[in-house]
């Protein structure tokens, strides 16, 4: 018994590692764009003017520029570039397409005559990638009338000739295609002997869960979808395969597959409810956001999917599509993009008057502006969002964010005790659902005590209520507070590089712990210099524990500011402190006593003025 790559190679003659040796070398960087699209320009020149007419007909079913079009995506795609066959016409599926036409020995030995007249007369491929191309291109040939002598041997009609009468074995055939972010990517297309599909049951999403490993699991689920069964029974299967498929390729990172599953599934997406299609665009999208490093990936995703709903009429999941693109738009920094996008999406909902998706969106809003260092119209969008919020159900999750982000507000405004109870009260909203933004609810509770000059309370704080959320996050604001407490500057910067990722990485608490830190410094400063009417900067710098010229620079800013009076003598290196000149008082008294006496001279004026009358 034969496979269908054990046949493919008998009658090509080219053995699997030779047919394969185009995946030890990127021939998409080596030989670019240009190359592959003369190749198949080339190559439909000559089979469009092929004289056998059976040969022709093959392809009649589609223009010569389509052909082309197809055959040098599939090539780049294949062969290391990016993945424009699927992303314009979905899966690859070779022998899927081909099934339609009448694949024998002597179309394949016609299509190869074409092919190697097509390399001979491409002067811009190498003899290296020339080989390695041809005999990718002949095993395929022959693979894909392996696949035709399999279509007739189900339909009961005898296979071709030269082909093997022995009964299929059930190891089928692994299609490799390359990803752009990887040498390899296995098992998109892995084909049973017995047939090109599985049916559309339970038994089949039980097979696929008995898989030894994920790339079989996944080519099962994917042979699940092309069964074109279309009953109730067969697209609630379809619905589980879907969701088992999104599972498998986001646990193997492949955002791509997950964004090509988009694509293949549309007309799959014309057959079920609009709810349901929602839930499956949602719910694979929110799949690729697990994937790391693919803010790029989802940004591209959700425009392909706008344009899609939009083309579709499918207005509340365009919508919901949007809100996501405008908060990716916003974690890249693309404000002024995400903003646009917002502006029209905020009076579309507000037309239908959809409070649920209008919170968030105006909490996005809200988040945005006060990204921009636009404070009243971040506060407004926020007003905007608990006024929808209050006129209907808001999940817990939800009610956490709003009153998280309304914290920050207040904190901004140096109001920090309000702040600590709206953080307070987004950390018991998340704890209770474990959401990981509990930490962080938590994280800024602690910075509102420090801020309030209340930083002994931060150890009771974390052990009573945070022992579950011990590590860096919460050490670095330990560290924090035990400095601010000591009133130690040097202690306060250890801190600030010892945890920098929580700290400075973090905007909400650098900001605060900026202002906290040049308090703190003007403090000990204005303690240090007290004594004195001139001293050294390196006195001041060794008492502080600092370096001259951080000190030397603070002190210049805190005479501008007139946080005293002195001036600094940087040819000696020294700090001259002046007394404060005394206000002499008999300046203001005479001002005021000139003003009495206008007061009086203006009433009399008044009166006489009356008694004249």
């Amino acid at each position: 018994m034969q496979s269908l790559q054990q046949k493919a190679s008998e009658w090509s003659g080219v053995k699997q590692e030779d047919a394969f040796a185009i995946d030890e070398v990127n021939l998409f960087q080596k030989l670019g764009l240009q190359t592959f699209i003369n190749l198949s320009t080339d190559f439909y020149t000559r089979v469009y003017d092929d004289q056998e007419e059976w040969f022709r007909s093959i392809f009649a079913d589609s223009t010569k520029e389509d052909a082309i079009q197809n055959q040098y995506e599939f090539f780049v795609q294949r062969m290391g570039g990016p993945p424009l066959y699927s992303q314009r016409k979905g899966h690859p599926a070779l022998i899927g397409r081909h099934r339609p036409f009448p694949v024998t020995h002597k179309a394949a030995e016609r299509w190869l005559h074409h092919m190697q007249q097509a390399f001979d007369n491409t002067t811009d491929i190498d003899h290296e990638s020339k080989t390695r191309m041809l005999n990718f291109f002949r095993h395929t040939a022959y693979f894909l009338v392996a696949g035709n002598d399999l279509k007739n041997e189900s339909q009961g009609t005898p296979p071709c000739k030269h082909g093997d009468n022995k009964p299929a074995a059930l190891p089928g055939v692994r299609f490799l295609l390359r990803s752009p972010s990887s040498t390899l990517v296995n098992s998109v297309l892995s084909i049973n002997m017995a047939s090109s599909h599985l049916p559309a049951t339970s038994e089949s999403l039980d097979l696929a869960s008995e898989a030894k490993t994920r790339s079989e699991a996944i080519t099962i689920l994917y042979r699940v979808l092309d069964n074109p069964a279309s009953s109730s029974e067969a697209l609630r299967v379809k619905e589980q395969a879907i969701t088992k498929i999104s599972e498998l390729l986001r646990e193997e990172n492949r955002g791509e597959d997950l964004r090509g599953l988009l694509t293949t599934l549309r007309p799959f997406f014309a057959l079920i409810p609009k709810a349901k299609t929602a839930k499956i665009v949602r719910g694979i999208i929110d799949s690729v956001a697990k994937i790391p490093n693919s803010t790029d990936l989802q940004i591209s995703l959700c425009k392909e999917m706008v344009e899609w709903t939009r083309s579709e009429k499918r207005t509340f999941l365009r919508q919901r599509v949007e809100a996501r693109l405008a908060a990716l738009l916003m974690d890249s920094k693309e404000y002024s993009e995400a903003l646009t996008l917002l502006s029209g999406l905020v009076k579309e909902v507000r037309r239908l008057d959809d409070k649920l998706l209008l919170v968030d969106i105006d909490l996005l809003e809200s988040k945005l502006h006060f990204s921009l260092r636009n404070l009243p119209k971040a506060k407004a969008a926020l007003t905007a969002a608990r006024t929808a919020a209050n006129a209907i159900y808001v999940p817990p999750a939800q009610q956490g964010t709003i009153d998280l982000q309304s914290g920050i507000l207040h904190a901004e405004e140096k109001d920090y005790k309000t702040a600590y109870s709206y953080f307070f009260e987004a950390f018991e909203a998340f704890n209770a659902l474990d959401d990981p933004r509990a930490v962080y609810s938590l994280k800024y509770m602690l910075l509102c005590k420090i801020m309030v000059n209340q930083a002994d309370d931060v150890a009771g704080i974390i052990s009573s209520k945070a022992l579950k959320f011990l590590g860096p996050e919460l050490d670095a604001m330990k560290a924090v507070a035990d400095a601010y407490a000591k009133r130690s500057l040097k202690l306060f910067e250890t801190a600030l590089q010892d945890f920098k990722a929580q700290l400075d990485e973090d905007p909400i608490v650098h900001r605060h712990l900026s202002s906290l830190y040049d308090t703190l410094l003007e403090q000990n400063l204005c303690r240090l210099i007290e004594p004195f009417s001139r001293v050294e900067i390196g006195h001041i710098a060794s008492l502080i524990e600092l370096p001259v010229e951080h000190v030397e620079k603070k002190l210049s800013q805190m005479i501008l500011d007139k946080k005293f009076a002195g001036t600094l003598d940087q040819g000696v290196g020294c700090l001259i402190i002046f007394e404060d000149p005394k206000t002499d008082a008999i300046f203001p008294a005479t001002l005021e006593t000139i003003q009495n006496m206008g007061k009086v001279v203006d009433s009399l004026f008044v009166r006489s003025a009356k008694i004249m009358a």
